[in-house]
């Protein structure tokens, strides 16, 4: 009897304990309640820096100079009855087109890097914008002026007039360790229109000087020497910056890769080192201004490695060097071995092209050689790096504006185009099949008529990449691929 007694005790007891314990919980539970308890604990407790972390550190240094910028385009396209132009169109895929007008918008992100309200974006967000508005975290809204656009790299450069304005430090992305801490910052979807405050994703440098490949209407591009991090980057955040634990900028976000279109961890940005040339030549002389060296290399394959006991050895082997180029001049001969570019390791022919897109007229680079088991340093001054250059480098010597009288010559349409006079045996070119007589009508899918419309589609060819020609011989188009 007292065991049953006893035993009847501890129950009630129990069910009062679950009581008291239930009236807790639920009390907990209230979000009221919560939201007290919750307020007292930030306001009383001390979130000093080392509570914070670096991270956070780093972020509150940058995001208030994280911009987002809304670009306003206007496409006008007109119609052509040209039988020429319908080929044309057909042979490219394109379809036939009426006169029209329409405006669209674009979002995306940017980082102010100097007081006086510099701006570094990527250039597709911006590129043949009409009117650009940028938005601070502060909620301040400025027109921008582009003051200068690289579309080999995926740069541009803003300018906006404001006065106590937040930004951020360039870095050095070539101190960048694979495994370190880095944070994007943007405008994903927009998100920053409405509620001026950048997005934050971190992650970590997963590899340096990767190549990419994308196509847009003017046919593939590569992109060479970029960081990759498994930041979370998505659709907006493209310009946003790229920043170290200490927060400084070490590079501009471009790129994804998807099979969904939104982040799956593997996110590309434009390094700062890359960038600093395209700022300091835009700032100088209101363009990008390339070097040129006169050196096509390519990677040095493995059993040529283990013939000559390189097995341990990283570089590029020079298998061209142009006559009369900065290269041949300063010492660079065919079968080099480049280590390294201003003390900077190649390890593949990828890194190499990487640290092309560095190259200045008139400002010598510093290689490393290997030739023949020996060690050698060649310092190279590169010359600026236009049409021409690029024609020489793929062996096409002379070429001129197609005249009336040389349509008529060699049975070609009469339309305006770029007679190709001169092509080099054995070179690219010769190998791809152009030859003298033929006429240039397109590079790149974009049409041809004359030295400028050249000039203009070579200005976003990088060394590297490949060309893409529409040729015409005897009233008959031929496409003709090459790199170089």
């Amino acid at each position: 009897m007292k065991k049953k007694v006893f035993i009847f005790s501890l129950i009630i007891i129990s069910l009062l304990s679950g009581i008291i314990i239930g009236t807790k919980v639920k009390k907990r539970d209230n979000p009221r309640f919560k939201q007290v308890e919750n307020s007292a604990y930030y306001v009383s407790k001390k979130i000093d820096k080392e509570y914070k972390g670096a991270i956070v550190n780093a972020v509150l240094k940058v995001a208030p100079a994280v911009v987002s910028i809304e670009t306003e385009y206007e496409e006008i396209r007109r119609s052509n009855t040209d039988l020429f132009e319908k080929f044309f169109r057909d042979f490219f895929g394109d379809k036939p087109y009426d006169n029209y007008q329409r405006k669209r918008m674009s979002l995306g992100s940017g980082a102010i890097f100097s007081p006086d309200g510099l701006i570094l974006t990527a250039d597709h967000v911006v590129e043949g914008g009409k009117n650009i508005k940028v938005t601070l975290p502060d909620g301040r809204h400025f027109s921008a002026k582009i003051l200068g656009e690289d579309a080999i790299n995926d740069l541009a450069l803003l300018k906006i007039d404001g006065e106590n304005l937040p930004y951020i430090t360039l870095g050095d992305s070539d101190k960048l360790l694979p495994g370190e801490w880095v944070i994007a910052l943007g405008n994903p979807f927009g998100l920053m229109v409405n509620d001026p405050q950048p997005t934050v994703t971190v992650g970590v440098v997963s590899a340096n000087m990767r190549t990419i490949s994308m196509k847009d209407e003017t046919g593939e591009k590569m992109f060479y020497g970029l960081i990759q991090t498994d930041a979370a980057i998505n659709p907006g955040n493209s310009g946003g910056p790229l920043v170290d634990a200490d927060g400084t900028l070490v590079g501009i976000n471009t790129a994804i890769f998807s099979t969904s279109g939104g982040s799956q961890g593997i996110g590309f940005a434009i390094s700062v080192n890359t960038a600093k040339k395209s700022i300091d030549d835009i700032l100088k002389y209101g363009e990008v201004r390339r070097g040129w060296i006169g050196v096509i290399a390519k990677e040095i394959p493995y059993d040529l490695k283990k013939k000559y006991g390189l097995d341990k050895v990283y570089g590029v082997l020079v298998t061209t060097i142009l006559k009369n180029s900065p290269a041949y001049r300063d010492g660079l001969r065919e079968g080099d071995v480049i280590v390294s570019f201003n003390k900077l390791p190649i390890r593949n022919i990828r890194w190499w092209k990487g640290y092309l897109m560095r190259i200045s007229p008139d400002v010598p680079v510093k290689l490393s050689v290997l030739r023949d088991s020996e060690n050698l340093n060649i310092s190279i001054t590169p010359e600026l790096f236009n049409s021409e250059k690029i024609l020489r480098s793929l062996g096409i010597l002379k070429i001129k504006e197609l005249t009336y009288t040389d349509a008529l010559k060699y049975h070609l349409t009469l339309q305006k185009g770029l007679l190709i006079e001169n092509v080099a045996k054995g070179s690219i070119a010769y190998k791809n099949g152009l030859r003298k007589n033929q006429v240039i009508r397109a590079v790149n899918n974009i049409r041809i008529y004359d030295k400028n419309d050249l000039n203009f589609v070579f200005s976003k060819i990088a060394q590297g990449n490949k060309i893409s020609f529409v040729v015409e011989k005897s009233g008959y188009f031929y496409r003709v691929e090459v790199q170089f």
